[in-house]
């Protein structure tokens, strides 16, 4: 088995290859399992289905030519290629532009509104706001470049962040956040919400970090999966082992 991607919703989910079928799995109750160090590229994603990598490229979880088809450029750099039918779509769709905490630290973000709750649990936030909703990508990835321009906040927040944040309460933090954005007059006529959500998780504070599964699984924020065993729990950061072979035990 060859791992893609790791994602929490209801429970951590493990996204794989086994013989070129793409699988999902969602984790609970007992479970063991290790990587090896062979890497190799996990292929890429059209809205129709994922692919195996073409070059079968190794020592890389994901290659330059799989990279350039995936349709996340769609969404993290706007780039259409390959996807132009989706420009008219997506320009009239409706974008929510969100304010996040991880622990002390506050970001802002911009994803499809329909989506919105999942996003932020995918990305591991403990509170957040959608401060505004706009119509269409463009509108709400250059009112999102605004926003982290004038107030500072955080465009991307790194797994090990993450995980140094865990336990630190940042309510405080988001709604200063949300006060500024308030007061500013240029952007307080776009307000869609300033309510804030938790988002509640079953993850300990100070868990041992590791490179392997061997316990009872607790839960999983953003790329982090969590687990106990006899004692002691533990961490791992999945995002490390995109791309890498794994096998149960």
């Amino acid at each position: 088995m060859h791992l893609i991607s790791f994602y929490s919703h209801e429970k951590p989910n493990l996204v794989y290859w086994s013989e070129d079928e793409h699988k999902e799995m969602s984790l609970g109750g007992e479970v063991c399992f290790s990587f090896s160090d062979k890497k190799r590229c996990t292929g890429y994603k059209t809205a129709e289905k994922r692919h195996p990598c073409f070059l079968s490229s190794e020592g890389i979880h994901q290659c330059g030519f799989c990279r350039s088809r995936d349709i996340s450029k769609v969404y993290t750099r706007r780039d259409f290629r390959g996807y132009e039918e989706m420009a008219e779509e997506l320009a009239s769709t409706p974008y929510s532009v969100y304010l996040a905490s991880f622990g002390d630290i506050v970001k802002c973000g911009v994803t499809q509104s329909k989506r919105i709750q999942k996003r932020l649990r995918e990305q591991g936030a403990d509170y957040w706001t959608e401060i505004m909703r706009l119509e269409g990508m463009d509108d709400a990835y250059e009112m999102e470049s605004l926003l982290q321009r004038t107030f500072g906040f955080r465009n991307a927040v790194w797994a090990k962040t993450k995980l140094k944040m865990l336990g630190i309460d940042g309510k405080n933090n988001i709604y200063d956040a949300i006060q500024k954005v308030k007061e500013e007059k240029i952007f307080s006529s776009y307000i869609h919400s300033t309510d804030i959500n938790k988002i509640k998780y079953k993850i300990p504070k100070n868990p041992i970090l590791t490179s392997a599964v061997n316990g009872k699984i607790l839960d999983g924020k953003a790329s982090l999966l969590f687990f106990s065993n006899d004692s002691e729990t533990y961490v791992v950061d999945m995002k490390k082992h995109y791309g890498k072979e794994f096998s149960f035990i």
